[in-house]
């Protein structure tokens, strides 16, 4: 069973400038789209709980923002906390699991103990950590450029099938890279939303996976667009519009040749539908655009036209989508259409 540990909290500024309701529903999606845990620092998880012991629950009705409803989701969560030491675990008896990067030779099966492996050569030094219960590989940044096979493979052999990998994205393959290892037996993968801290994106990996491996956990990617604005609106971190999963122009259509493939069939160039992350098709017209798109959003906007039409209005888009130095919009379009009569 694949398991994927979101470990965005970690790599984005100090919590305590954030809204710790933000924080809980932030997680809470997290879950909703298919990460199995959610790490979070210990500086962030202790002052959560500040907040709690600050608060005074005398003062009222019980409601969703109640500090024992409020709690209550918190402890729901599975956490996964990420220390300094490995003392700082007997702190926290309510957590079930816990990354440190200092410990040594820790057997406490709650501890994940992370590695930093830059090189492939470095995997040897791995060979005597049999002591260590759990462990993470972070790094391998450009294992797809080598024996990717035997890398693993080796890693396997030194530490089982229990180690969590994490592979960073230097060379932009860090999604391939997670999809690779688990066609090759993995099952424990550290990402990130967006793929912040250089991590393979979260939504990128569980959207490849429901694709390639056809791993269907119960859950629902619909909700991406406000996970995506909950992160920008905590971190002022702002996606690109054309990036996977995430962006907001990413199944907007305006080369011709596009527009009428996807009005056939648009699995030619969608391999999943947009309403599965929540979002949906738009076809916009510009400079790239044909004779076909305008006919589609002629019918779209349901304007009546001749045969003629679309060919003379394609000239007039293409002209001022140039001068404009952009698509037009709906409005910008009903409006030539409508100076034409």
């Amino acid at each position: 069973m694949i398991r994927i540990t979101d470990t965005t909290l970690t790599h984005i500024p100090s919590a305590v400038d954030f809204d710790h309701l933000k924080i809980i529903h932030f997680c809470e999606l997290l879950c909703l789209v298919g990460a199995d845990y959610i790490e979070m620092p210990v500086s962030m998880y202790e002052h959560i709980l500040k907040l709690f012991s600050e608060s005074d629950s005398s003062t009222g009705a019980i409601n969703q923002y109640s500090p024992e409803i409020i709690k209550a989701r918190l402890n729901a969560l599975p956490l996964v906390l990420r220390i300094e030491l490995d003392a700082q675990m007997q702190s926290f008896p309510e957590i079930l699991r816990f990354v440190c990067r200092s410990c040594d030779d820790i057997t406490d099966p709650r501890l994940i103990c992370e590695r930093q492996i830059n090189d492939i050569r470095e995997i040897n030094r791995l060979h005597n950590v049999n002591s260590l219960s759990r462990i993470r590989i972070k790094g391998l940044d450009d294992v797809l450029l080598k024996e990717y096979t035997q890398v693993f493979s080796q890693l396997s052999s030194y530490l089982g099938k229990e180690y969590e990998f994490c592979p960073q994205n230097s060379y932009s393959v860090a999604t391939a890279t997670a999809v690779e290892w688990v066609n090759l037996g993995g099952t424990r993968l550290a990402t990130s939303f967006g793929g912040v801290g250089s991590c393979a994106p979260t939504e990128e990996v569980l959207m490849a996976l429901r694709i390639n491996k056809r791993h269907h956990p119960n859950h629902d990617m619909t909700v991406f667009p406000e996970l995506k604005q909950l992160f920008e609106e905590m971190t002022g971190i702002l996606f690109d519009p054309q990036k996977p999963i995430l962006g907001s122009h990413i199944f907007q259509v305006e080369a011709g040749i596009h527009a009428d493939g996807i009005e056939k069939d648009p699995y030619t160039y969608e391999p999943y539908e947009p309403g599965s992350v929540g979002t949906a098709r738009a076809l916009i017209v510009g400079k790239h655009s044909g004779k076909k798109a305008i006919e589609i959003k002629l019918s779209q906007l349901e304007i009546p036209y001749l045969s003629d039409d679309p060919a003379k209005i394609l000239r007039i888009v293409q002209t001022e989508s140039i001068r404009l130095g952009r698509s037009l919009s709906d409005e910008e379009f009903a409006q030539i259409v409508n100076d034409m009569k």
